[in-house]
């Protein structure tokens, strides 16, 4: 470069450490050009801690620290190095669609704090928030002052219920289930499904067309009223008997019974074998497991035992209207009904019979 090479010192403890060596072109008043280190050697004899000057190969600024010389790059990256050896850290800018700034914090921030943006390239120092999570399910919800609180995993068929303030894993219940499921809400269909329940199947709770049971319908809309539905229930009954005059020694054997409550009846069936021993009078069987509305006559059923046999129409057994009890009946010559009496059984009869009687 043509010109007198002038030379600018810099007092020691300011941020260029002293001496400084800068090149100025006295034409120019900016700093000397050179093609490369070498050159900047040859031309003023040496060169010292804090010497720059720029270097026209590499058209970067060239400074010396006195032991090596660096660049100042123009292609986006900041060169740093430390105070106390030759290692530097180097900044480097993104390709950009515009320019922005940054403004660093007023301080150096509080231990283990991260640094933020608040969007406008204000930079602060916040708290992190630590991961409350310890079990693969767990979740987390916002707790006192919305801190991030975990609620471990719940159990298989549990579900998320919310509390007063916080949620919690909680088993269904029939409280938890209120209002009407469409049938077109359930896939597949309605009437494919199994509805299983150990209550009552009240007026209302059927908002389809049919209740069926396997491919009959049992309960169609015509007669889905409140005293028709009821319940659907069934189970099992211990059958009882009873001699009128008094039981004696008598003893009962295999005794046993079913039922199936169909809204406002009562299906039953019934085996049981009696010893009559030393009892006497008209005979009964009790247990049934609920009582009658009104006088029924249920089916014909069969009583066999040695030294009786009459035939199956011969055989009825009545049942009494707030009765829990079977009278087991004769018909007789004339259309009249007589009782079977302890007298007329052998020591074992065995009654097998079935019936169906209104109980509401």
């Amino acid at each position: 470069m043509a010109g007198t090479v002038k030379k600018l010192q810099f007092a020691e403890g300011t941020n260029v450490a002293a001496p400084t060596d800068l090149g100025i072109a006295s034409s120019t008043t900016k700093l000397s050009s050179y093609t490369n280190d070498a050159a900047y050697v040859t031309a003023n004899g040496a060169a010292v801690a804090g010497s720059a000057y720029v270097s026209s190969t590499l058209d970067r600024l060239r400074y010396y620290t006195g032991g090596a010389w660096y660049s100042a790059r123009p292609d986006g990256t900041l060169t740093i190095k430390d105070s106390g050896s030759a290692n530097t850290v180097s900044l480097l800018a993104p390709t950009l669609a515009s320019s922005y700034s940054i403004t660093l914090p007023t301080d150096g921030g509080t231990n283990g704090y991260a640094l933020v943006t608040n969007g406008s390239g204000v930079l602060s120092y916040a708290a992190v928030t630590s991961n409350p999570m310890t079990t693969q399910g767990d979740i987390t919800y916002g707790g006192v002052s919305g801190v991030p609180t975990r609620l471990a995993k719940g159990t298989s068929g549990q579900y998320l219920k919310i509390g007063a303030s916080v949620p919690a894993w909680a088993a269904i219940t029939p409280s938890d289930i209120t209002g009407t499921i469409p049938g077109s809400s359930v896939t597949p269909a309605f009437g494919a499904q199994n509805i299983s329940t150990t209550g009552t199947l009240g007026a209302g709770a059927i908002t389809g067309t049919s209740l069926g049971l396997g491919s009959t319908t049992v309960i169609n809309s015509a007669v889905k009223t409140a005293d028709t539905i009821g319940t659907f229930s069934y189970g099992t009954w211990t059958p009882v008997s009873r001699f009128g005059a008094g039981n004696g020694t008598k003893s009962d054997s295999g005794a046993t019974g079913t039922w199936l409550r169909m809204g406002i009846y009562m299906f039953v069936t019934w085996e049981l074998v009696i010893n009559k021993g030393t009892g006497s009078g008209a005979t009964f069987i009790g247990g049934l497991p609920m009582n009658a509305i009104g006088e029924n006559v249920l089916t014909t059923g069969v009583v066999t035992q040695t030294g009786f046999t009459p035939t199956t129409s011969q055989i009825l057994y009545r049942l009494v209207g707030g009765s829990s009890e079977i009278a087991v009946a004769l018909n007789v010559s004339g259309g009249a009904i007589g009782s079977i009496n302890a007298s007329d059984l052998g020591s074992s009869a065995a009654f097998y019979g079935s019936g169906l009687y209104r109980i509401a």
